[in-house]
């Protein structure tokens, strides 16, 4: 039986922080600049092979259990969700979707993140800042992504039962 040391675990929690609160805010800010196309976010079978070779070599995660779905909104809003891989800790978080006007290249990053006592953090991050809206019950995708939306105040033109999001 191989054992697992406290390194290999601290990189990994380094490793899972680095993707959800610096990659994917590095991506968004590349949006909101026009330097990248907004299905960047979606694309995320690229993401292991460029974080290896432009971050870090030994980069670790668990991309099997990482799901992203695109959302049209509407014909302005695109919305990339996230599932993640079962956080161990906080502050990971368990999902993760961008908000994306197509018009103005203006794009939010929410994250809904494991807390202390068994509590979830409902937050947003860019690059230069992380808010946090409060603490809340675990709650499934769908209503995640339901606070998302109406965060943004965006009016949705599909029904709840055609999101098609991963489960």
């Amino acid at each position: 039986m191989q054992t697992i040391s406290n390194t290999d675990i601290e990189k990994r929690h380094s490793d899972c922080y680095y993707l959800e609160y610096y990659f994917i805010p590095m991506l968004v800010e590349g949006v909101q600049t026009a330097e990248l196309e907004a299905e960047a976010l979606l694309h995320i079978e690229l993401w292991p092979e460029f974080i290896r070779q432009h971050i870090d070599q030994e980069f670790e995660y668990d991309w099997d259990n990482l799901h992203c779905e695109g959302v049209e909104l509407n014909e302005e809003y695109l919305l990339a969700v996230y599932i993640f891989p079962e956080p161990e800790e906080a502050p990971l978080a368990k999902y993760g979707a961008v908000l994306i006007n197509r018009v103005t290249n203006e794009a939010v990053y929410y994250t809904f993140e494991k807390s202390i006592n068994g509590r979830w953090v409902l937050g947003s991050k860019s690059l230069e800042s992380h808010y946090n809206y409060g603490s809340v019950e675990d709650m499934n995708i769908d209503k995640f992504v339901d606070w998302v939306i109406e965060r943004a105040d965006v009016e949705p033109i599909f029904a709840a039962k055609g999101r098609n999001l991963p489960s």
